[in-house]
């Protein structure tokens, strides 16, 4: 089983279902390309995520420093939500609303790419004895002509 490399960001200030959006962009791909992605999506998340991948690269280089990093794949990058700040909103005749301020916490995995092997492909046995079948027949039904 290959070594995995993690790197987690906690309590960082962008709503989970901001984050999503730019974690569906790169999730399952290299981690070169990932990053090439990032730095050309203008959402803030992206700056996270970027900072992010970078600490899990250099984790995996402090634990086995003969790792080729151009081979590192993004395994799994997952986004929860973290602790929702509550606050108030003053509006008009002495209300208040809520305001809920949403946390996250991002996940990154790195994985390196295993290398793909080709397939052998199976042929089937022709079985000579099976018989061709027929198609069948639909049973005609007889409905009642409408006069006019």
């Amino acid at each position: 089983m290959p070594e995995e490399f993690r790197a987690v960001l906690r309590h960082s200030h962008i709503s989970p279902r901001k984050m999503r959006y730019v974690t569906d962009i790169v999730r399952n791909k290299q981690v070169n390309a990932a990053l090439d992605i990032l730095r050309a999506t203008p959402n803030r998340g992206s700056y996270m995520l970027i900072k992010l991948i970078k600490s899990a690269i250099a984790n995996a280089n402090n634990r086995s420093p003969h790792i080729d990093v151009d081979t590192l794949m993004i395994s799994r990058l997952v986004v929860d939500c973290g602790p929702i700040v509550h606050r108030w909103r003053p509006t008009t005749m002495g209300r208040a609303v809520p305001i809920r301020k949403r946390t996250s916490h991002i996940t990154v995995v790195l994985k390196p790419a295993e290398e793909e092997t080709p397939e052998v492909k199976k042929t089937a046995k022709k079985d000579s004895a099976k018989a061709k079948s027929t198609p069948v027949e639909k049973p005609k039904t007889n409905t009642p002509k409408q006069t006019t």
